[in-house]
């Protein structure tokens, strides 16, 4: 599903036009936005590829906006500290909260949350795209041979994901029921040991982040058999998506964003989308992005975040069910 933009130079351009503008007109009866600092809490440790992100984003926010925009740090408790802060705070657009697919995984499996009813999504700023990757030592190099042996040899593919509900898991588990075999999920405690245990062999799949394997992929040590998404990575021209090789599975992408709380003004969340939209594109935002292993994007409007955010809702609903998962 299609609902973020990549934007180039030129576009850049515009939307820095665009998100200049909200300074000089009245923002739709909410003209005194922002009068005072605005904060961005963060539900991921600093430091890390999201928190550089953001941050990257508030600086440029703050030129634009003339006000500051502080970045506060609060994981831990599967999200809930940092949903907590923001769900206590007045749902006027000065509490920001920034999202991730991992936080719909969670939704899907715990339920302890609803992110679309609580909060009031405001942008994608940045991606990373999903890969299907196999190790060199698995029975099977295509796609059409992954079918033919996981369907003549049931629970006999393993996969690996980080957990029990998580991204990889609920996506391993769609593509398995997408081709019409069984597979084995095997946790692990992060990416990297998944990585490693596809380059031994001891598991067959690993449905994940394209940047996590992208260079034992150019070693040779692993391989990629299709991408998660609608159309090719200009990357990996010669790669087809999974859709294009018969298989009815998901479209996800490892994506980052911004929400606010439900209720506040939609006038507020559309000056707040335009300025994200301007400081995604600014040429040093873009490249601290890149750096990290993602792409700037952007969402043409609140209401394409939203589709998207109900779109892998929606699958990963499904994947729960299916996989009956009961992990609350």
């Amino acid at each position: 599903m299609k609902n973020f933009l990549i934007p180039s130079r030129r576009d850049a351009f515009k939307i820095g036009i665009a998100g200049a503008s909200t300074l000089a007109l009245p923002a739709f009866g909410q003209s005194d936005y922002p009068s005072r600092p605005i904060k961005i809490i963060v539900p991921l440790p600093a430091g890390g590829v999201a928190d550089i992100s953001v941050r990257s984003i508030a600086e440029r926010m703050q030129i634009a906006l003339k006000q500051p925009v502080v970045v506060e740090n609060k994981p831990g408790g599967l999200f809930a500290i940092a949903m907590q802060a923001v769900t206590s705070a007045p749902a006027d657009g000065y509490t920001l909260l920034h999202v991730n697919v991992g936080m719909l995984a969670v939704q899907a499996s715990l339920k302890r949350y609803d992110l679309l009813k609580q909060f009031a999504p405001i942008s994608e700023a940045n991606y990373g795209p999903t890969v299907l990757f196999a190790s060199m030592k698995a029975p099977f190099t295509t796609v059409a041979e992954m079918l033919a042996y996981g369907r003549a040899n049931p629970g006999k593919i393993n996969y690996g994901s980080t957990g029990a509900g998580s991204l990889e898991h609920l996506l391993g588990h769609s593509l398995s029921k997408a081709g019409g075999f069984e597979a084995t999920n095997v946790p692990f405690k992060g990416g990297p040991d998944a990585v490693i245990s596809l380059m031994q062999g001891d598991t067959h799949l690993l449905p994940s982040i394209y940047q996590l394997g992208k260079q034992f992929v150019d070693k040779g040590q692993m391989r990629i058999l299709g991408v998660f998404a609608e159309q090719r990575l200009a990357a990996l021209p010669d790669v087809p998506t999974v859709q294009q090789l018969g298989l009815n599975a998901p479209n996800m992408s490892y994506w980052g964003g911004f929400a606010a709380l439900a209720g506040v003004p939609a006038p507020v969340i559309e000056t707040l989308r335009r300025e994200i939209a301007a400081a995604v594109v600014f040429p040093a935002v873009r490249e601290r992005t890149e750096a990290g292993g993602s792409m700037a994007s952007f969402s043409a409007s609140s209401a394409d975040f939203s589709k998207k955010i109900a779109y892998d809702l929606d699958w990963m609903g499904s994947a729960v069910k299916s996989a009956n998962l009961n992990l609350s």
